[in-house]
C-alpha cells in the first residue's frame, strides 16, 4: 500500500486478502484445491484495514473465499472495525463486503452481527442450489436448514446488506430446479441475487 497504488485507486473498490486457500473443496471453485487455509498475521491485517479505510474508497472487498471459515478469526476483524468505526478512524460511509459461508455462523456470531453499525458490513453468501443431490454433486457440504435460518437472521437485523449467490447449470439440477432456488432465495428478501453460470 504505497501512495502510489492510494493515488492509483482513486476512491474505486478496494480489494483485501486476509488468508488463502479454503477449507472447502466444491468442485465448481479452484481456492479449495489445497483444502487448508492459510491467513496472513492480524496485526498487519488490522493496519492495512485502516490504510484502506482512509483511503476514499467507499467499498473494501475482500477476496477471502470463506472469510468466516475460522470464526474466531473472523470475529476479531469484525470486532476491530467495529471498534475503529465506533471510534472515528473508520469514516462513515465505508463498507466492508466479506464473502461467506452462511450455515457457518454460530448463535454469539449472529448476535454480535445484529449489533455492528448499519451500513459497515455486506455479505455475499454462496447458497448456490438448494437441490441437495446437486449440492452432493459438486461436493458442497452445506446445511441448508441453517443456511436459510441464518440469512433470515441477518436479514432481520436490518443493518447488514445481504447477497446471495445462484449457480445455474450444475449437475443434476434442471430449469425447474433452479427456478425453484431463484423462488426460495426471493423468498428470504436479499438486496442483491447474483447468479452465475458454469461455461
Amino acid at each position: 500500500y504505497t501512495p502510489a497504488y492510494f493515488a492509483a485507486l482513486a476512491g474505486r473498490i478496494a480489494y483485501v486478502e486476509t488468508s488463502r486457500g479454503c477449507p472447502f473443496t466444491c468442485a465448481f471453485c479452484l481456492s479449495g484445491r489445497e483444502d487448508r487455509l492459510r491467513q496472513f498475521p492480524l496485526p498487519e491485517m488490522e493496519r492495512r484495514l485502516l490504510k484502506l479505510s482512509a483511503s476514499g474508497s467507499k467499498t473494501i472487498k475482500f477476496v477471502d473465499r470463506t472469510f468466516n471459515a475460522d470464526e474466531k478469526r473472523a470475529m476479531e476483524i469484525w470486532r476491530f472495525l467495529v471498534r475503529q468505526r465506533l471510534d472515528g478512524a473508520i469514516p462513515a460511509g465505508v463498507c466492508y463486503h466479506f464473502e461467506v459461508g452462511a450455515d457457518l455462523f454460530s448463535d454469539a456470531c449472529l448476535a454480535f452481527l445484529k449489533t455492528a453499525p448499519p451500513g459497515l458490513f455486506q455479505f455475499e453468501a454462496g447458497l448456490q442450489s438448494f437441490n441437495p443431490e446437486t449440492l452432493g454433486a459438486v461436493q458442497r457440504r452445506t446445511d441448508l436448514s441453517r443456511l436459510c435460518a441464518n440469512l433470515l437472521s441477518i436479514r432481520a437485523g436490518g443493518n447488514i446488506h445481504l447477497h446471495v449467490d445462484l449457480i445455474a447449470g450444475l449437475p443434476r439440477d434442471s430449469f425447474e430446479g433452479f427456478c425453484r432456488s431463484l423462488e426460495g432465495v426471493l423468498a428470504m428478501g436479499p438486496e442483491n441475487i447474483t447468479v452465475h453460470t458454469l461455461a
